[in-house]
């Protein structure tokens, strides 16, 4: 998977182009939210976000994987 963050300024008339030859056609997901100086760097945003996903709770909850603390 290929993440792209750009960061632009919007012109007066809010027209703003994005050239993306390397997501041709590809289905993309494009979030639009203004840049304030509070803004969370990318990889601490997916840590944020990763908790929500439930992966590591149901890996860690899962008995089967208790087998690793018995060595």
């Amino acid at each position: 998977m290929s993440t792209k963050i750009l960061i632009k300024t919007v012109p007066e008339n809010g027209n703003l182009l994005l050239v993306l030859p390397e997501f041709s056609n590809q289905q993309i997901e494009i979030r639009i939210s203004p840049v304030t100086q509070e803004r969370v760097p990318f990889s601490d945003e997916t840590a944020i976000r990763q908790p929500q996903q439930g992966f590591a709770q149901s890996v860690l909850a899962d008995a089967a994987e208790d087998i690793w603390n018995d060595l």
